[in-house]
C-alpha cells in the first residue's frame, strides 16, 4: 500500500530530527567523559543543523519567488509573508521587501542581501532574468537543491575521523613514552639486559619526539586544521576559491553551473558572445571569471563556443560532442541541462571515489603504526617471562 503523501513528507524530516536528537546525546555524553571531543561533536552537530536549515529555506525561497512570479502575486507581500513564516529570516525578508518597494530591481536586491540563495545559483538566475524566464531559473535553482552538500560533509566526517584518531594516538604514544618505557628501560638495566630491538627503536622515537615533539607535530596538525577547515567551509557554503591542486576536482560544478546558465541563453535565442561576456563578469569564483574571459575573447573573434569552452577547460571534449550533436538536431537547451545534470553527478563520484582511495590508505597506515606499538610493549614482557621462568 502507498504511504499518504503527507506521511511521505514527513518521515524524512522525523528521521533527520532523530539522528540530530541521537547524536546530541552523544555529544554531551562525551562532553561529560572527554570534553575536547564532546565539544567537538556538538560544534559539529551545530554546523550540520545550521546549514540544513539554511539550505531549506534558500530552497523554499527560491520556489516561493519562482510560483509568486509564475502567478503574477506582488512580491512585496509575498516576501513578508515569508518572513513571517520563518521567523529567522523576518528582518532579512523585510530588508530585501523595501528594497523592492524603493525600486530596486530583485537579481540586484538578491545580489545586495546576500544568504538568500547559493552564490553558485547566481548566474543562473541572472541568466534567466536577462531571458525573460526567471521563474524557471529560480526554479532550476531550487530544483538542484543541495547536491554537493551531502559530499562536502562526508568528506569532512573523514577528515574529522582522521583528526581525532591521531589525536588518541599521540595520547596514547605520550602515556608509553613518559610511563611504559622509562619502566622497561629500568627493569632491563637490573636485569643487566637490553631491550628488544623494536622496543628500542620505539624508545629512541620517544625520546626524539620529546625533543622534538612540537616541530614534528604542529606542522601536522595545523595542516589538518586547515584542510578541515577548507572542507567545512566548502560544506556551509562561504567559499569561492580552489586549493592548488584540488581544480580538476571542482571543475565539475563549474560546469555544471556555466551549461545551465547558457541554456537559458538558447532558449532565449540570446547571443553566445553576451552570455559568456556577462557570465565573464559576474561569476562568483575568480578563476572561472578568467576562463570565461578568455572563452568570450574566443568567440567574439569568431571561434565555435564550444571549442573555446573545452580549450580553456569549462567543459569536456565528450560533452562538447554531446552538445553539437544536439545543436544539430535543435536540441540543444535540454542537452545543456542534462550534461549540467550529468557533471553534478560525476563530481560526486570524483570526490567520493577520491576519497574511498585514500581513508583505505590512512586506516592501514594507522593499524600499522598501532601494530607496532603494541609488539614493541609487548616483546619486553615475553623476554622477561623466557629469562624469569
Amino acid at each position: 500500500m502507498r504511504k499518504a503523501p503527507l506521511l511521505e513528507s514527513v518521515m524524512p524530516v522525523m528521521f533527520l530530527a532523530a539522528i540530530q536528537f541521537v547524536n546530541a546525546i552523544v555529544g554531551l555524553v562525551f562532553l561529560v567523559i572527554f570534553p575536547p571531543f564532546g565539544a567537538a561533536v556538538l560544534a559539529a552537530l551545530a554546523l550540520f543543523t545550521w546549514r540544513s536549515l539554511r539550505v531549506n529555506r534558500q530552497r523554499s525561497f527560491l520556489l516561493m519567488l519562482s510560483e509568486s512570479i509564475k502567478r503574477g502575486i506582488p512580491l512585496i507581500p509575498a516576501l513578508e509573508a515569508f518572513g513571517e513564516e520563518y521567523s529567522g529570516w523576518r528582518g532579512r525578508a523585510r530588508r530585501l521587501a523595501d528594497a523592492l518597494a524603493n525600486g530596486i530591481p530583485l537579481i540586484d536586491a538578491i545580489r545586495l542581501f546576500n544568504g538568500f540563495v547559493p552564490s553558485e545559483s547566481l548566474p543562473l538566475i541572472q541568466a534567466g532574468h536577462r531571458s525573460g524566464r526567471l521563474a524557471a531559473a529560480l526554479k532550476r535553482a531550487a530544483k538542484q537543491g543541495d547536491q554537493s552538500g551531502p559530499v562536502w560533509q562526508s568528506v569532512a566526517l573523514r577528515i574529522f575521523y582522521l583528526g581525532w584518531m591521531l589525536c588518541v594516538i599521540l595520547l596514547i604514544w605520550t602515556f608509553i613514552a613518559v610511563k611504559i618505557l622509562p619502566a622497561f628501560e629500568k627493569i632491563f638495566a637490573d636485569f643487566g639486559m637490553d631491550l628488544p630491538p623494536m622496543t628500542q627503536t620505539l624508545f629512541d622515537i620517544g625520546n626524539f619526539a620529546m625533543n622534538f615533539g612540537a616541530v614534528l607535530f604542529f606542522p601536522v596538525g595545523m595542516f589538518l586544521i586547515f584542510l578541515l577547515g577548507y572542507v567545512t567551509m566548502c560544506y556551509l557554503g562561504l567559499l569561492t576559491f580552489d586549493l592548488p591542486g584540488l581544480r580538476w576536482i571542482v571543475r565539475r560544478l563549474d560546469t555544471a553551473t556555466v551549461l545551465d546558465t547558457l541554456a537559458f541563453t538558447t532558449e532565449a535565442s540570446q547571443p553566445m558572445p553576451g552570455a559568456l561576456a556577462s557570465l565573464a563578469s559576474e561569476y562568483p569564483r575568480k578563476s572561472v571569471r578568467r576562463r570565461l574571459r578568455f572563452a568570450w575573447l574566443g568567440v567574439a573573434e569568431g571561434g565555435d563556443w564550444c571549442d573555446s569552452l573545452v580549450a580553456n577547460r569549462l567543459m569536456s571534449s565528450a560533452d562538447a560532442g554531446v552538445l553539437r550533436a544536439a545543436a544539430r538536431a535543435n536540441n540543444l537547451p535540454w542537452a545543456l541541462h542534462e550534461m549540467a545534470d550529468s557533471n553534478r553527478r560525476r563530481f560526486a563520484y570524483r570526490l567520493q571515489a577520491v576519497v574511498q582511495i585514500l581513508s583505505p590508505i590512512v586506516i592501514v597506515g594507522v593499524g600499522l603504526t598501532i601494530g607496532f606499538f603494541v609488539i614493541a610493549c609487548f616483546l619486553p614482557l615475553v623476554k622477561l617471562i623466557e629469562v624469569l621462568s
